[in-house]
């Protein structure tokens, strides 16, 4: 893993600096409404290189056997990509929300419950339009950062297993095209149905309840970019680590599940 982390710092101080370096056209605004917003949804400026590079870095962070640390312009570029994400998916109107939130994130904070329940009852209640290329990106903020880690919940660990395994199943549709694109994945079903599971935990409540959330996102964030990058990545050396981290989170989760039901056997609890 050693020669993977020289080459990932290679990628960062190679592609930042051309990143922000690019051109690109400005967008189009729609001022007729009260709150203008962009109109425009092309495809992220430049390439997908940037998702990828960023989902590496997480990856690398969330490796058990590896102690890394994204760096600050990383940890830039994520936000980045993160307000010109929401300029498209618009779950925020107003660009200080989109600023309070992404920085208390990256600097490892609890974000304002009213800003965490906007984005989950906007995934909620969204069309499966949604997840375009754009969404995806709005989801890296997620995992840039270690949260709270909140309460072991089984059937939270059940419903991550499951996305897992089917990153096995799944057949490789299009190919020619990065998973990212051709959402074989279906992420935005699988993100809902995974928000609707964990909001049925009754045991928390105000900002107990909060950072469980954040910790049940960053924890659904880190396996779908493990998965994406495991089938199709712009650097093949790194799906060795993207497949490295499934497992890991695999054992995780399944010894969560098997905890809990040892303990119902023996007491009797409700295996939750």
């Amino acid at each position: 893993m050693d020669g993977l982390i020289v080459r990932l710092k290679e990628l960062n101080a190679e592609l930042v600096p051309c990143y922000y370096a690019l051109e690109y056209e400005a967008d189009i605004v729609d001022e007729k409404e009260k709150i203008p917003h962009v109109i425009t949804r092309e495809f992220p400026k430049a390439d997908i290189r940037y998702f990828d590079l960023v989902a590496i870095n997480i990856l690398l962070a969330n490796h058990n056997g590896l102690i890394y640390t994204p760096p600050p312009e990383i940890v830039e570029l994520t936000c980045t990509l993160f307000t010109m994400a929401n300029r498209r998916c618009k779950i925020f109107k107003r660009e200080d929300q989109v600023i309070r939130f992404y920085e208390d994130i990256a600097f490892g904070r609890t974000p304002n419950d009213m800003l965490v329940y906007q984005f989950l009852n906007h995934i909620e209640r969204s069309s499966v339009a949604l997840a375009d290329v754009w969404f995806m990106y709005i989801l890296l903020i997620w995992a840039i950062s270690y949260s709270t880690p909140s309460d072991t919940k089984p059937y939270r660990s059940r419903a991550l297993v499951s996305l897992i395994n089917r990153t096995y199943l799944i057949s490789n549709r299009n190919e020619h095209k990065h998973d990212l694109l051709c959402d074989n994945l279906k992420v935005l079903d699988n993100l809902r149905g995974y928000i609707k599971l964990c909001t049925t935990c009754t045991q928390l409540e105000g900002h107990k309840y909060i950072e469980y959330m954040v910790d049940s996102m960053r924890q659904f964030v880190v396996i779908y970019l493990a998965a994406l990058l495991y089938r199709s990545c712009t650097w093949p050396e790194f799906r060795k680590l993207a497949n490295s981290i499934l497992v890991q989170k695999s054992r995780f989760h399944e010894s969560i599940i098997k905890m809990h039901h040892d303990l119902h056997k023996q007491t009797g609890a409700i295996n939750q």
